[in-house]
């Protein structure tokens, strides 16, 4: 479903068929994407969604521009409870192991625009499916944090930004 001219096409995958096609598309955004994270490719995804799978139901978010995808959150909708109050939780799929979470993002694709799609079919079109959006372990650097702290508008009252940890991380790039 289309959401007018400025907002882009998201799809929400929520089964192993679609999940398994989207093996291809994955992968070639990853490679082209703003964060090339290992633990945002798609066989480090899959691996960490048969860990999670039983406890949780998948909600993979792929928005297009003209058919073509510019952003995949991998995401999963959790029942849980925090002081005996049971709430819905829609966050990252990520192992427990994982040091980094986020959204691939194509850097030629309109980055902003992409992850407004999104927000806005989160928030305005699917929000009563989720009580809580609790994205955790994306890098204080990220270009996706960057970019929801940008669209934070109307919606501000509802959301809360800060760190949740920071992951060290060595760059393999160079000699010791």
């Amino acid at each position: 479903m289309k959401y007018g001219r400025e907002l882009m096409q998201v799809e929400c995958v929520d089964n192993d068929a679609d999940f398994f096609h989207l093996e291809r598309e994955w992968e070639e955004l990853w490679s082209k994407s703003m964060t090339p994270s290992y633990f945002l490719n798609y066989h480090w995804i899959r691996c960490s969604w048969e860990e999670l799978r039983l406890a949780n139901q998948m909600r993979v978010f792929v928005v297009r521009d003209e058919n073509r995808p510019v952003l995949i959150a991998p995401c999963m909708k959790s029942r849980r409870v925090y002081r005996k109050l049971p709430f819905r939780s829609l966050s990252f799929i990520e192992h427990p192991e994982s040091q980094i979470a986020g959204m691939i993002l194509c850097r030629t694709a309109d980055a902003q625009q992409s992850l407004k799609s999104l927000m806005h079919y989160l928030f305005e079109e699917h929000a009563s499916e989720w009580d809580l959006l609790s994205l955790e372990k994306l890098r204080s650097d990220s270009k996706t944090l960057e970019l929801l702290q940008c669209l934070r508008g109307p919606e501000r009252s509802r959301t809360e930004i800060h760190a949740s940890q920071q992951a060290l991380v060595v760059s393999l790039r160079g000699g010791w």
